[in-house]
């Protein structure tokens, strides 16, 4: 039972277990009651599972407290720094103007970091609470005269005495009030005491930049006095030198939110003005020069850096008309955040193929959309005028986030320009790694050719640190950029190479054809071969790759072809079609294109076929090839007596400058320079098929009387001579099949110009069998062997992009009169004149409507809008729809 007024639950005191406990004789209570020991307190007990201490707490209670090693600074590793008066290392007294990091920044209007003074320094609370007796004795000891003019001469070396100048010298703060109101001299000054140390200089806002340029050496010099260099993961030491002095030149005090304006405080224009003589007016790049001087020599660390860049990225400073944008949400609404340098102490590093390039970004925030940027991001790059975009040397597309470095923009061209041949991203490494040590022995072969020289040049280590990332990382880059839209136009690199093949026209003759070599250069299990279409112009107008041979593979990719723009003959539909396997599958060509559509062998492969029995490098080769060719087909009767006439007039000599003669002539038909050389003013004509199968006959039996004649006649064929007859009667058999299309000019003609040897017609033929026999030699070099999908397509549908572009600027460049011409390529070479001069429509087509947007005539009166795209597919994507639409038809 429990008292009137007490708590059933509350804790009672033990008096009578207490009472119970005698003393030791060791002087410990000891408890002899039994019964009070082990006695049971019901009245006591109750819910204490509120009160319960959990398992974790209990753990940390009973473990004992961590024995921590306070870190211990190695100057001031056996006593107490302010115990100190000399430091062990640098032998010199502290001063808080400069040891300290707080009265420095204070004393110098820089950035005050948020930390506590230095133990040593007055300026820290503990040891502010006042003057000592000491300290003042001391002070006044020093600033009064001494007894004896000339001892005190003698003792100073006619300057102030370092503790008398510590007290009272005049401080950085008063030199730049002095500075800022005229009473000094507007250029760098300079302060330097009695201990050899030398003060800060101040950059005058006025300061030409040859002025400039000799006050950063200066300071580059002074930085770099008795410092390590810094890790590898940093920049140069000078370069970082150069950098740190710049950005305290240039500090300055900002508000928090953009939205707010921009301090007009003598302290930020000083500093703003200051960036100005630096930089430049509205640039935010600054190039380091070579100076020059024969009296007195330049500063190797400084030397090192001529033609190197720093990229201070303070937009608001360059341009201060321009509103900075969120890149995601267009608000102006931002905050200023802490960049990489000011966390870190780090700096972006440039690649190019020469100097040094680091950058500083600034970060925002936007308030709206909580989106965070810097400014060297490719989002918010693309968003700025071209002005201020180009200033920073990188393409947006290759500017990702969070990277820490960047391919310039010559070094991504050259990338890309690599890429495109076996994509050779190995060779772009090696040959930045080379041009890196290159241009370093160019700058020792500059500083140690100078009349006079200061110190040792530093270290390649010690210069060059902005070497390409690895041969993956590059494809890496690539790709992304070949995906990205970041550019002017807003057009990724393979939507624009997708739309230029599906502008392709089909024209009038169309050539068909597989090829197995190009995708040895995927790695795509269930891959086939890669069926091309090609058009009379060369001009590719689809490639995919199928699984099988077999012709329903190709009846998606035929239906979108037959459905594109710009065929108004036929019905929309070839008149002819080449492809080497013709008669076969001629049920279904005719019934996919039409009865009006005739097929064809061609000639190259009619050629081809029993060409290859043959050894090219025997010195009958070419009698024999030129009996054959008259066989099937006859040189324009006005062509070739044109060019015979050419020969015999002598206009067109031989090797040693003289006149054809007839014998001269039929030795010339039979070599190899015939056909490379004189062929291409002659045009073709194919008998009927009866006409070729009865000079089929002539010939065979002409080669049987000739191979009699000649001894050793076995080493003529690569097989044997009855596999050359059996070839050569399949050949008969399809002598019908070789003819061309009725109705059809099969040559355009290109007229000579004025400068030409020749002053004959070019006929450039249309038939395209042996245009895409050529195309597929060229294709399967886009690519490497063994690629993932993805790079390989983009590598091969950018290849053949830019070969319809070629192709189109070649019949351009025909249709034109020979004025045009002229008049627009008298700049260029003539043996570039082949190539366009641009392989990006798009982008040409956004500058155009930039000139219209300014009133002015666009530059590129010929280029158009690009079509959008049509959906059609090409390559590995072909063929990934293709096979599940191969999986739907199975029962």
């Amino acid at each position: 039972m429990t008292k009137e007024g007490e708590h059933p639950f509350a804790k009672r005191k033990l008096t009578h277990a207490l009472n119970a406990s005698v003393a030791s004789p060791t002087g410990a209570l000891q408890c002899h009651d039994d019964e009070a020991q082990n006695a049971q307190k019901p009245n006591t007990m109750g819910v204490q599972s509120h009160v319960r201490t959990p398992p974790t707490k209990k753990t940390k209670t009973w473990s004992s407290p961590a024995k921590r090693r306070k870190k211990v600074n190695p100057r001031i590793a056996h006593f107490d720094r302010n115990q100190r008066a000399v430091d062990d290392i640098s032998k010199k007294a502290f001063n808080p103007l400069d040891d300290c990091v707080i009265c420095h920044a204070k004393e110098n209007d820089l950035r005050v970091p948020h930390r506590p003074h230095d133990v040593r320094c007055p300026g820290l609370l503990k040891n502010s609470q006042g003057e000592t007796k000491y300290e003042k004795d001391l002070r006044n000891y020093f600033n009064a005269p001494m007894e004896n003019p000339e001892k005190e001469k003698e003792l100073t070396g006619g300057g102030t005495p370092s503790v008398q100048l510590y007290y009272s010298g005049p401080t950085m703060t008063r030199r730049r009030k002095a500075l800022a109101a005229g009473k000094l001299p507007a250029q760098a000054q300079a302060t330097t005491v009695q201990n050899g140390k030398a003060s800060e200089e101040i950059l005058a806002p006025n300061s030409s930049p040859l002025e400039v340029a000799k006050f950063l050496e200066r300071r580059v010099a002074t930085r770099l006095q008795g410092k390590e260099a810094p890790s590898e993961h940093k920049a140069p030491p000078a370069m970082l030198a150069l950098a740190q002095e710049i950005m305290e030149q240039v500090v300055n005090s900002k508000p928090t939110r953009l939205s707010e304006s921009l301090p007009d405080t003598p302290k930020f224009n000083l500093a703003r003005d200051r960036f100005h003589a630096i930089f430049g007016k509205n640039n935010f790049v600054y190039t380091i020069p070579n100076i020059y001087n024969s009296e007195s020599p330049i500063d190797p660390n400084f030397h090192s850096l001529a033609g190197s860049q720093f990229i201070y990225m303070d937009l608001e400073l360059a341009f201060p008309d321009f509103h900075i944008l969120c890149c995601n949400c267009k608000s102006k609404d931002l905050t200023r955040k802490r960049d990489c340098y000011s966390q870190n102490k780090t700096l972006l590093r440039i690649v190019t193929d020469s100097n040094e390039t680091w950058c500083r970004p600034f970060k925002y925030k936007c308030n709206r959309c909580k989106h965070e940027f810097e400014t060297n991001e490719g989002p918010f790059l693309a968003n700025l005028p071209a002005f201020i975009r180009n200033q920073y040397p990188v393409d947006p597309r290759y500017a990702k986030k969070g990277n820490h470095c960047h391919l310039s923009k010559s070094a991504s061209r050259i990338l890309e320009e690599e890429m495109l041949t076996h994509s050779n991203a190995r060779q772009f490494v090696l040959k930045m790694f080379r041009r890196k040590h290159q241009f370093y022995l160019d700058r020792i072969e500059d500083y140690l050719s100078r009349p006079t020289i200061g110190g040792s040049y530093p270290e390649l280590q010690q210069v060059v640190r902005t070497y390409a990332p690895s041969d993956q990382d590059c494809r890496d880059l690539y790709l992304r950029a070949q995906d990205s839209t970041l550019n002017p136009e807003g057009m990724a690199a393979n939507d624009r190479n997708e739309r230029i093949i599906q502008a392709t026209t089909i024209d009038e003759l169309l050539a068909i054809d597989h090829t197995f070599e190009t995708l040895k250069n995927y790695r795509l299990e269930g891959g086939k071969a890669i069926f091309t279409v090609l058009n009379e112009k060369a001009q590719i107008c689809s490639l995919v790759i199928v699984p099988t041979q077999k012709l329903c593979e190709i009846d998606h990719m035929l239906n979108k072809l037959l459905k594109r723009k710009g065929m108004d003959f036929n019905d929309g539909k070839p008149r002819g079609l080449y492809t080497d396997t013709w008669p076969n599958d001629k049920d279904y060509w005719e019934k996919r294109l039409g009865s009006n559509t005739e097929g064809a062998l061609g000639l190259f492969h009619f050629n081809q076929r029993l060409m290859k029995h043959l050894n090219s490098q025997h010195k009958h080769f070419y009698r024999i090839k030129d009996r054959f060719q008259r066989a099937i087909y006859n040189y324009n009767q006005d062509d070739l007596r044109a060019l015979t006439n050419a020969f015999k007039d002598g206009h067109i000599k031989d090797k040693n400058g003289e006149t054809y003669t007839q014998e001269g002539l039929d030795e010339l038909r039979l070599s190899k320079n015939w056909k490379r050389n004189y062929t291409k003013y002659l045009r073709k004509e194919i008998p009927n098929g009866d006409q070729v199968d009865r000079n089929l006959n002539d010939f065979e039996a002409w080669l049987l009387d000739f191979l009699k004649a000649i001894p050793q006649a076995e080493d003529l064929f690569t097989s044997s001579l009855q596999k050359f007859r059996e070839q050569l009667a399949n050949n008969r058999q399809h002598a019908n099949h070789i003819q061309d299309p009725e109705g059809i000019e099969m040559y355009r003609g290109v007229q000579p110009g004025k400068k030409a040897l020749i002053q004959l017609v070019k006929w450039l033929s249309k038939r395209p069998e042996s245009l895409i026999e050529m195309f597929h030699g060229l294709v399967r070099h886009f690519a490497n062997t063994g690629m993932r999908p993805e790079m390989a397509d983009s590598l091969t549908l950018r290849g053949a992009a830019e070969y319809n572009l070629q192709r189109e600027h070649k019949f351009q460049q025909m249709e034109n009169n020979d004025t045009e011409v002229d008049c627009c390529w008298e700049h260029v070479p003539r043996y570039n004149q082949d190539q366009p001069l641009y392989s990006n429509p798009a982008f040409l087509h956004q500058v155009n409507e930039l000139a219209k947007g300014k009133n002015k005539e666009p530059p590129f009166p010929h280029i158009k809008a690009m079509a959008p795209n049509n959906g059609e597919v090409f390559l590995s994507k072909y063929f990934k729809q293709q096979t599940e639409r191969n999986e739907l038809r199975k029962p």
